[in-house]
């Protein structure tokens, strides 16, 4: 079955938005593992975006119903592109600092577990309601992969 090409365009985003976090978040972890060389700190920082990004889901779970999801989804995207940079500046700068990186990789593991839940609640706005069933199985193949 053939969905819009709204929803497709949204698909797309979201699995560079999924494939993008994780590769910043390996990448942090890396980068930390290298300046320290402490596998400690790097499972520490892969563990704390982990449990934030897991725990922002519930906590911040309301506030798709009761804010306007396309904000939330964009604020939430700025949140995370302005913690990539500084991250990214950092790297550049040759400037590591172990709680900074830290909190850094904690606010764009939050702004993902807010954004990734409201993703899945726009879909339905995003094709006809005989697709709905479709546009979730894909969904899920996508969000797999990606994850994968």
């Amino acid at each position: 079955m053939k969905l819009t090409k709204d929803y497709y365009l949204f698909q797309a985003g979201s699995f560079l938005l999924t494939i993008g976090g994780r590769c910043n978040q390996l990448a942090v972890a890396w980068w930390a593992l290298e300046k320290t060389g402490s596998a400690a700190l790097f499972a520490a920082l892969i563990a704390y975006a982990g449990f934030s990004e897991i725990i922002a889901k519930p906590i911040f779970g309301w506030l798709g119903d009761q804010l306007s999801r396309r904000n939330i989804v964009i604020i939430c995207n700025i949140v995370s592109a302005f913690s990539s940079a500084a991250l990214l500046m950092m790297a550049v700068l040759d400037y590591f600092s172990a709680p900074l990186v830290g909190l850094l990789l904690i606010i764009f593991s939050i702004a993902t577990g807010v954004r990734d839940p409201i993703h899945s609640s726009i879909l339905p706005m995003l094709v006809e309601k005989n697709q709905i069933t479709d546009a979730f199985r894909l969904k899920s193949i996508i969000s797999s992969v990606s994850l994968l």
